[in-house]
């Protein structure tokens, strides 16, 4: 019996042929003939065929997926093969029977009564890369517009105006946000407005890659919390923003800290330090600035019933997620009660 194999790749052959004869290697009465590019087992017989695909997105699986099962035969064993298959993708071809293979190792191959699967290898670094530029302080604006009101519908030009970027940014990080299927944007209906459908996956997204941002300066101050403030009620500005866990407290009113982190520019600093004694440190401070961080930190900042500006719920979320440990089950419990129930109200 003859099958035959289509595996979509955008390696080089040598790479795909390493990759397959591993795997295949671990399977017993198997045998890859790389020569005729077949693999036999019993009496039966499979072809391979080589077919190039640029890149292997969530979008692309569907559409790959919809493509591969609309000329799905009797006799025809399909394989996707890519540099790399994220997880996102690998479960939507999973889902629809797909089989696939990528050059870090990461593989779904199921014939006859033959299983393979492996998972857990990370993405390449120039998809680190291209990662880290959607995630960048810039781009990151688009996000937390989006991010605010995942339910309001924009215009490119309405949403390049509220996050401060060019339309040329927000083009970038639109054709992301519909490579991942998280974004509801018809391409064949251009002046439809675009409206996030995965609120909750671009978050999570998005604090994989999150790193603060600014320059970090620590200071020592003889005040307490409360005097701490008290400091900032009587500034009540938003060049200086508070952040962290003790940003949380207003959410939170048991969560426990030492140190309190703020944004601040350099006018915020010194409204700052003209009300408060602050020694700079390099160690033990138990006030952290991060000085002249991206504006968009203080442009979705918001005052708490305090009167104190702090970081807004998904920005909180971020920095509570990179402090790690306790914070991050602060995180998850200002996601629970804070930041799903904001998004069912718009």
């Amino acid at each position: 019996m003859l099958k035959y194999a289509i595996i979509m790749k955008i390696m080089e052959e040598k790479n795909i042929q390493t990759q397959l004869q591993e795997l295949l290697s671990r399977v017993p009465d198997i045998r890859l003939d790389m020569e005729t590019l077949t693999i036999h087992k019993d009496k039966y017989k499979w072809q391979i065929k080589w077919i190039d695909l640029p890149h292997v997105s969530p979008r692309k699986a569907q559409l790959e997926s919809l493509n591969i099962l609309k000329n799905k035969q009797s006799n025809l064993l399909q394989i996707l093969v890519a540099p790399w298959i994220s997880p996102e993708s690998a479960a939507i071809l999973t889902q629809e029977n797909i089989n696939y293979l990528d050059e870090q190792g990461n593989a779904r191959i199921a014939f006859g009564n033959t299983y393979i699967e492996r998972l857990g290898y990370p993405a390449p670094k120039a998809e680190k890369r291209y990662l880290r530029s959607i995630y960048n302080p810039i781009s990151s604006r688009v996000l937390r517009v989006l991010l605010q009101k995942p339910s309001q519908t924009w215009t490119l030009t309405a949403l390049a105006k509220a996050a401060q970027v060019s339309i040329g940014q927000v083009y970038n990080v639109k054709n992301f946000l519909l490579e991942q299927s998280w974004l509801n944007h018809p391409i064949s209906q251009k002046a439809v407005p675009l409206q996030l459908t995965q609120p909750l996956k671009l978050l999570e997204a998005w604090r994989l890659q999150y790193k603060p941002t600014g320059k970090k300066q620590g200071f020592y101050t003889l005040e307490n919390h409360k005097g701490i403030e008290q400091a900032l009620q009587q500034i009540s500005s938003q060049e200086l923003v508070l952040a962290g866990l003790h940003a949380a407290k207003f959410i939170m009113p048991y969560s426990k800290f030492v140190t309190t982190q703020l944004y601040a520019t350099k006018k915020g600093l010194e409204q700052l330090q003209a009300i408060m004694q602050l020694k700079p440190v390099t160690r033990g401070e138990n006030i952290l600035i991060y000085l002249e961080p991206d504006k968009g930190i203080f442009f979705d900042a918001n005052q708490n019933n305090q009167g104190i500006w702090q970081t807004s719920p998904i920005q909180t979320y971020l920095d509570l997620h990179d402090l790690g440990e306790r914070a991050s089950e602060a995180a998850e419990y200002m996601m629970q009660h804070t930041i799903l129930p904001l998004w069912e109200q718009t």
